[in-house]
């Protein structure tokens, strides 16, 4: 649970792996014009009249696979063969990878220059704070939003006899990393077990801790809110204005905007409790239920660290910082139905879950931006 949650289909493990076993580092890209907001990978007109099957298109681009292995011998053997394959099948393969909706698309970004430092310890900074295993950030005088994955199964309340956690058909991985939810979206549940909270810099003389006394949770969201057994005194820590409906594209995209903070572990502090790091983030693209994004990588050469789960990507306005999403995983869950991120995320890129997330249509998902709303206004509270 203290690393990033990672999808249960085996298909997607590449892509979503758990922080305790990263990825190599890729080599950053750099910014090109060929990656236009809105462009859509090209279909071709062979392929839109004779070869509209799904199933036919996977098949050829199961061939063309197959013959690049091989493809010196084709290519000496069979010229006039190697090149009708190339003529044939070449837009099959490019067809297959636009089956799924495709993502308002950005330039690829390299990864950010500077690395992750110690936080200081004002009380603007400890909204972000140690759970544990896992990250999170204070948007109420009692209120913590974090990971749904962070949610020890302990503090979870028993799934009741004849009742089913929501199907989130369209999203499963997502409901894997969240760990199914049975739970109403609209009520508390009291916490059944013991979940500390903790204030300040440093896990090792924190300021103030608390325990959670109930928690909440929306469906098909890697998302949870909880609620403390105290109020936390300003003086200590001071919400962050959650942002519930989309900002500007433009207004992430702006080098420096965004930031991360977080409790992760690195390896160089083994026997030591952690203390709060932060760093820049560049933004590298989104879709409908996704912020993918590069952080600034740690001083053990990691973009993230065990403990670094359900921490905020904060955004910098003329008001101050905002919170725009939640650390959820490593790798973009759900693409099939939430939109492809094009080009493909480098290895070491985040997904982080917007707080305005949108439920898709026909789905048991919860909108997370009205939920949010409803749960942090006073009638929405116990």
């Amino acid at each position: 649970m203290g690393g990033l949650a990672s999808a249960v289909n085996v298909a997607q493990l590449r892509r979503m792996c758990p922080v305790t076993h990263p990825p190599a580092t890729a080599e950053p890209m750099a910014p090109g014009p060929q990656c236009e907001i809105g462009r859509r990978v090209p279909s071709s007109s062979l392929i839109s009249l004779g070869m509209r099957s799904a199933t036919l298109r996977r098949l050829l681009y199961g061939v063309w696979a197959l013959m690049a292995r091989r493809w010196r011998r084709i290519t000496w053997r069979h010229p006039i063969l190697s090149a009708a394959i190339a003529l044939v099948l070449a837009p099959a393969a490019l067809r297959a990878e636009s089956d799924a909706p495709t993502a308002a698309l950005l330039a690829p970004v390299a990864a950010p220059a500077a690395t992750m430092t110690d936080d200081i310890g004002s009380p603007a900074r400890n909204a972000v704070v140690n759970l544990g295993l896992c990250s999170g950030t204070l948007i109420a005088p009692n209120l913590v939003l974090t990971a749904g994955h962070c949610l020890p199964g302990p503090v979870r309340q028993r799934l009741p006899r004849g009742r089913k956690a929501a199907a989130c058909e369209k999203l499963p991985q997502t409901a894997s990393l969240q760990r199914g939810s049975w739970e109403d979206p609209a009520h508390w549940k009291l916490a059944s077990g013991r979940f500390i909270v903790r204030f300040g810099r440093s896990s090792r003389s924190p300021r103030f801790i608390t325990s959670v006394s109930a928690y909440a949770l929306p469906r098909c969201a890697d998302i949870a809110l909880l609620r403390l057994a105290a109020h936390v005194h300003p003086d200590i820590a001071v919400p962050v204005p959650v942002a519930v409906e989309p900002p500007q594209l433009q207004a992430l995209r702006t080098q420096g905007a965004l930031r991360f903070a977080g409790w992760g572990k690195e390896r160089t502090q083994r026997g030591a409790r952690p203390i709060r790091a932060t760093g820049p983030v560049q933004l590298w693209g989104e879709n409908r239920c996704s912020l993918v994004a590069r952080l600034a990588p740690r001083a053990d050469g990691r973009p993230v660290a065990s403990g670094d789960s359900g921490g905020p990507l904060l955004m910098s306005t003329a008001q101050g910082e905002v919170l725009v999403g939640v650390l959820s995983s490593r790798g973009v869950p759900d693409q099939s139905t939430c939109g492809r991120i094009v080009p493909r995320p480098p290895a070491g890129t985040v997904a982080f879950t917007p707080t305005w997330r949108a439920a898709p249509a026909d789905s048991d998902a919860t909108d997370i931006g009205p939920w949010l709303q409803a749960m942090t206004h006073p009638r929405g509270r116990p």
